[in-house]
């Protein structure tokens, strides 16, 4: 015999499918959507929304800087480089500049407070602000120097808060971390939810202070893929400089500018003073250059091709061996007496007024 035709495949009546409990389960689903429908309804009344009006924007005041040209107050800024770069030496001379309301190598400063976290190396400390006020020696030791020596701790936000506040309290301009690694404590520099989170932080110090946050960070193992770890933290800052040392002159690249035009680089010297090292103005001086070096400048100099000289005629301008050439190369660019406007793949050179001037007045 044949099973009836209202019947499901287990020979149940199709119609008299229901739940468990007694209830048809499209009343079930319909409760279900009344109650998620009234519980987004709360949510909504209790979650205040507001929007911006063009007209808001425009009474909104520009970015203030904290250094002209390169730190923008009410930011983050995220400085790497590698081991053995200056990059502490940097903090400090930025750290105390602000704090004494002198100009930063030509740029002007926003004073006021300033806050160091010294996550690492602390002992040594005493010794840098020493050389930097003999450096400076119309410059008094600053009270508004406050130094946290210890690391903070991004991934715990009840400690963030407090030390927030207590920036907030002592009107601190710029807060630096130093280094960012010693203040994930317990995370992973590597774990984009961990970065989230020290992200997160960061941005809590800078809203509750309107300072310039700065984190320490380290390269990774290419140097040209940034700072090491996720890319959370370079996609999050406001600024992004990449600092590089050779032969103690200190380059600083602005690669991410979020509200300005992104500076030519910077170059300045490391330079001992006392017990160790300050950094000072860069002077090119072609007399502290090798003979060959300089001609090499000089030889680019003399030719005139519009848009810049490719490497190899350049290279034909001058007799010496390969290695030589891109030494020098290496260095020129290095200390801003020529530059690249072509790309990294194809490179096209031309020498800078300063180059200019060390090219006609060194060699005869």
């Amino acid at each position: 015999m044949s099973a009836p035709w209202n019947t499901d495949h287990d020979g149940r009546h199709a119609d008299a499918a229901v739940a468990n409990d007694g209830h048809d389960p499209e009343s079930m689903d319909a409760l279900i959507r009344e109650h998620d429908e009234s519980s987004l309804a709360n949510d909504r009344s209790r979650i205040p929304i507001s929007f911006l009006t063009l007209a808001d924007l425009a009474e909104m005041p520009p970015p203030q800087y904290l250094v002209g040209g390169l730190l923008d107050l009410d930011s983050i800024a995220l400085m790497y480089g590698r081991r053995g770069a200056h990059k502490s030496f940097l903090a400090v001379d930025m750290l105390a500049s602000v704090a004494s309301g002198i100009r930063w190598h030509g740029r002007t400063v926003e004073l006021g407070p300033v806050v160091y976290v010294v996550a690492e190396g602390v002992s040594g400390l005493g010794q840098r602000f020493d050389a930097w006020y003999l450096a400076h020696p119309n410059q008094q030791p600053s009270g508004d120097i406050y130094l946290y020596p210890k690391s903070l701790n991004l991934l715990s936000p009840a400690n963030v808060g407090a030390f927030a506040d207590a920036c907030a309290a002592v009107g601190a301009r710029l807060i630096v971390l130093d280094t960012l690694a010693r203040c994930l404590v317990g995370g992973d520099e590597n774990s984009a939810k961990d970065a989230g989170l020290a992200v997160e932080q960061l941005d809590v110090i800078r809203r509750r202070t309107g300072a310039c946050v700065m984190p320490i960070h380290h390269s990774g193992k290419d140097g040209t893929k940034g700072g090491r770890g996720s890319t959370a933290f370079e996609a999050a800052a406001d600024t992004v400089l990449e600092v590089g040392s050779a032969d103690n002159v200190v380059t600083i690249t602005t690669t991410k500018s979020k509200n300005h035009a992104e500076p030519r680089p910077i170059r300045l010297r490391a330079t001992p003073v006392g017990s160790s090292v300050v950094i000072a103005d860069y002077s090119p001086d072609g007399a502290e250059m090798p003979e060959s070096a300089v001609a090499t400048l000089r030889a680019l100099s003399e030719i005139e091709t519009p848009g810049g000289v490719p490497s190899s005629r350049w290279r034909m301008a001058v007799d010496i061996p390969d290695r030589t050439f891109y030494n020098h190369v290496k260095r020129l660019l290095d200390e801003g007496l020529t530059e690249n406007v072509g790309s990294t793949k194809m490179p096209r050179y031309q020498v800078t007024p300063t180059g200019t001037a060390i090219a006609a007045t060194v060699l005869p």
